[in-house]
């Protein structure tokens, strides 16, 4: 479960990689929560076959995207979106090394 301390009440996640299917064995439903959800930032979802690349939110400062499966590539992808920078001097994303 996501348990998130922080004396202020405004704090939020940067960035929340989460198995759909663990939260929805806890009863939640996973784009509800992430969707409509003040203190989470940016949102990667897998899990739960949901038919390839989805984005459910495309918002500056808040981008949630549902994959079907976890993968070098979909993370480095979705590290790109939200963080233009992240590449240099806009590069590839796939050429991106995270080690």
């Amino acid at each position: 479960m996501l348990t998130h301390y922080s004396p202020n009440l405004y704090d939020r996640f940067d960035l929340l990689i989460v198995n759909a299917d663990l939260i929805s064995a806890a009863g939640l439903n996973v784009v509800d929560f992430c969707v409509n959800n003040p203190r989470l930032r940016h949102v990667l979802i897998y899990g739960s076959r949901s038919g390839g690349t989805k984005t459910l939110s495309d918002q500056p400062q808040h981008q949630v995207r549902r994959i079907d499966t976890i993968s070098y590539e979909a993370l480095v992808d979705f590290l790109w979106l939200i963080d233009k920078s992240f590449s240099g001097n806009n590069t590839d994303p796939t050429s991106i090394d995270l080690a």
